[in-house]
């Protein structure tokens, strides 16, 4: 899971951190970036790749544009787990998400409102609420890309199967009206007309 928040709540979100990790989920924040990495771009990636996006809302982070922009991408990829660290409201566009209230939570990992984030992420679109937390939370797989020469290789089959089928229909036009009564197999010799022995 991906955590946002505002650097002037380091040392608070820093505590959430370390407590959804000994909860049993995987945690990358920004002081996970690697030195000489470009920001936001490192940023984009791990928001793009997370299961889940825990935006930590306070009043400073509801002033923060790099916070908001997190939150809106989370949104954007149904993975938005919003929580207030001190009670604060969400900004507008975030207030129809319940925020879990983090206000008197004491950093406990086993604490009620921790299971409330853990609940929550478990809860997102494409995870059953029988799976593991950490299982759920596993970067989800892109599709393999279909490349082009794949695509014009079955474009080709389908083509040659298609010219298979009418050379067939003109050759054996008897078979044009064959029907057969219960179970039946009809066998059709093929004719190499390229020439090439395999």
């Amino acid at each position: 899971m991906f955590l946002s928040y505002s650097r002037a709540d380091k040392a608070q979100a820093a505590r959430l951190a370390h407590a959804l990790q000994g909860a049993g989920l995987d945690v990358w924040w920004d002081t996970l970036i690697e030195g000489g990495a470009e920001f936001a771009k490192t940023i984009e990636a791990a928001i793009d790749t997370c299961d889940a996006v825990v935006v930590a809302w306070t009043q400073a982070s509801v002033a923060s544009d790099w916070v908001l922009d997190e939150a809106a991408k989370g949104r954007e990829l149904h993975k938005l787990v919003p929580v207030s660290l001190d009670g604060t409201e969400p900004p507008m566009g975030f207030r129809r998400y319940h925020a879990i209230d983090l206000s008197g939570w004491q950093g406990d990992a086993g604490a009620a409102e921790i299971a409330a984030i853990v609940r929550g992420v478990a809860a997102l679109p494409g995870r059953g609420s029988s799976s593991p937390a950490n299982t759920a939370l596993a970067p989800v797989a892109k599709p393999p890309a279909v490349s082009r020469r794949r695509l014009l290789l079955g474009a080709g089959l389908a083509a040659a199967a298609g010219v298979a089928g009418l050379f067939a229909w003109r050759k054996w036009p008897h078979l044009r009206f064959f029907s057969a009564s219960g179970n039946s197999v009809a066998v059709l010799p093929f004719e190499n007309v390229g020439g090439n022995p395999e």
